[in-house]
């Protein structure tokens, strides 16, 4: 069967990855980043 994720280190990977390409995506297109929730 499939293995054992550490879910809760994927799920935080996962909410910094997207806070840096969302301000990364502002950033290109000269707006601002929304605030995003904490993970």
């Amino acid at each position: 069967g499939p293995t054992r994720m550490p879910y809760w280190h994927a799920i935080s990977t996962v909410g910094y990855l997207a806070s840096i390409l969302s301000k990364l995506m502002a950033g290109l297109y000269g707006k601002e980043a929304p605030e995003q929730e904490k993970f």
